[in-house]
């Protein structure tokens, strides 16, 4: 399940984020009590420093940044779509994976704004010391219909 958060959608139609040419991240979180709050959360500090939600840490982890960000049109689904590259996190051991944040990474979680919080059947995902592989849907990252 996706939720996007609504200043995205603001920030997307005003131009001021650009989902091929600025820098989109997507952070691991630890909250299985975490529900996102698509008014009250706009920053990735929102909801790493003041909800349910921890971000993941320990070996093999690190925040990844899409890489081969493109759009495209489904003319079939009649919608826009947002994809990038596969993530892969390697000798992985950090813990618990509930869900992911997508944001547009700036100076820091403070300034950060958020795009979606994704969550996927697979989840949670304990690491255990192997590799992890977290692929995106065969319809992209996101999809605006």
């Amino acid at each position: 399940m996706t939720s996007i958060y609504n200043n995205f959608k603001k920030l997307l139609f005003d131009g001021s984020i650009n989902l091929t040419s600025d820098t989109i991240e997507v952070a691991l979180i630890d909250g299985s009590g975490y529900t996102p709050d698509i008014d009250g959360h706009v920053f990735v500090d929102d909801v790493l420093n003041g909800s349910t939600a921890t971000e993941c840490s320990g070996s093999g982890y690190s925040r990844k940044t899409i890489s081969t960000p493109t759009t495209s049109t489904d003319l079939t689904d009649d919608e826009a779509v947002f994809d990038g590259d596969d993530l892969s996190y390697i000798d992985a051991e950090f813990g618990d994976i509930t869900g992911m944040l997508l944001f547009k990474s700036v100076t820091d979680d403070t300034d950060s704004p958020l795009i979606a919080h994704i969550t996927a059947d697979k989840f949670p995902l304990t690491t255990n010391g192997g590799d992890v592989n977290l692929n995106w849907a065969a319809e992209g990252i996101l999809n605006l219909n």
